[in-house]
């Protein structure tokens, strides 16, 4: 996220000094009356569309074009900015209340996945703290560890495993997601469970949520776990 944030201020910079008039020719084209508004900082312009991006929803994605990607950038340009500075604190809270939707339908595992995406981009806030000790605390109360998924013994028998391309997958291109497609649809006939073994949460996230968007409406029941990559299709829930 950080070397993204770098390449935005590059470009940005880059654009703006390509074309430096000179002195005469500022001369040259002076406007007869003076001007009363104000030149945007490269700050503000951050701003602007931080501000823009974050009134459609986009708060975290696209990861090369969202709202935290611009606040962020505004801030290492003016680190005071109580503008950029409210606009992350928006994004958090948002952030922190699917935590807490999470938690109060008792999805603890996903609530821990979601809430530490938060910590890494909110590191040592107060708020984000706060909410891990209410987590750790749920958590405890259902005999599990903190910061731990649960470990749930998967079935031995009648397990269909669908292996992944692993370039397909990095490429996020077409192939996989049709396969993943055709799986999603299968499950919804069959009502079989789900295992996702990615090599990363993130990339596990990503199936699932193209598994979830071609069956909108229905409920994949299942996890992801790191391994694979591979899907994992379980006899059916009862």
């Amino acid at each position: 996220m950080k070397f993204v944030i770098v390449f935005v201020l590059a470009a940005l910079l880059t654009a703006c000094g390509a074309s430096t008039p000179t002195k005469s020719e500022q001369e040259a084209v002076a406007p007869s009356a003076p001007l009363t508004g104000v030149v945007p900082t490269m700050a503000d312009t951050m701003i602007a569309k931080a501000d823009a991006l974050f009134n459609v929803g986009r708060l975290l994605e696209p990861e090369q074009d969202n709202a935290y990607l611009y606040y962020r950038a505004a801030l290492m340009l003016e680190p005071k900015s109580s503008t950029a500075m409210a606009g992350m604190q928006a994004i958090m809270l948002a952030e922190l209340e699917k935590v807490n939707e999470l938690m109060a339908k008792g999805r603890l595992a996903q609530a821990q996945r979601q809430l530490k995406q938060c910590s890494a981009l909110f590191p040592g806030e107060p708020s984000v703290e706060r909410v891990q000790v209410e987590l750790d605390g749920l958590k405890k109360k259902r005999n599990l560890r903190p910061q731990a998924t649960v470990k749930v013994a998967e079935p031995t028998s009648h397990i269909e495993v669908i292996k992944l391309d692993g370039a397909d997958l990095r490429a996020r291109n077409e192939s996989v997601k049709s396969l993943l497609v055709g799986v999603a649809l299968q499950i919804k006939h069959t009502h079989q469970g789900l295992m996702i073994y990615a090599r990363s949460d993130a990339e596990g996230r990503w199936i699932y949520k193209q598994m979830r968007e071609a069956v909108t409406g229905y409920r994949i029941r299942g996890d992801i776990r790191i391994g694979g990559p591979e899907l994992h299709l379980l006899e059916p829930f009862e």
